[in-house]
């Protein structure tokens, strides 16, 4: 009986876990997909005519993907190629943060914590 019990208990550990992971990936891109629509949506007068690169902090590795459209968003904006300084911080736990001149987008899940005060 006990051993039944264990297979179970394992097997339920390990299905929270998957669902875990599968809920944090879905968060993650959420909320990177949020911030490259921000961007897309600031005013090109708002943009400060002497940026000439930005930073990205990220939880994991920010996608190829999200890199290029990052990117090609800000060359259209601008008028000119923007550098990306693309950098890890685990601390965010989830999301992407955007900084340039004049520029903070916040859309990390420590950011959005802090929003809603539930962290310092």
């Amino acid at each position: 009986m006990t051993g039944a019990l264990m297979k179970m208990f394992l097997f339920q550990a390990v299905i929270i876990f998957i669902i875990f992971v599968v809920l944090k990936n879905i968060l993650e891109k959420q909320l990177v997909e949020s911030a490259i629509h921000e961007v897309e949506n600031l005013d090109a007068k708002a943009i400060d005519p002497a940026l000439t690169e930005m930073s990205i902090i990220h939880c994991q590795a920010l996608k190829a993907y999200d890199q290029m459209r990052l990117q090609n968003i800000l060359a259209k904006k601008c008028h000119r190629t923007i550098r990306l300084n693309i950098r890890r911080d685990k601390t965010i736990k989830a999301g992407i943060i955007i900084e340039g001149k004049g520029i903070k987008i916040d859309h990390s899940l420590r950011g959005r914590l802090r929003e809603g005060g539930l962290f310092g």
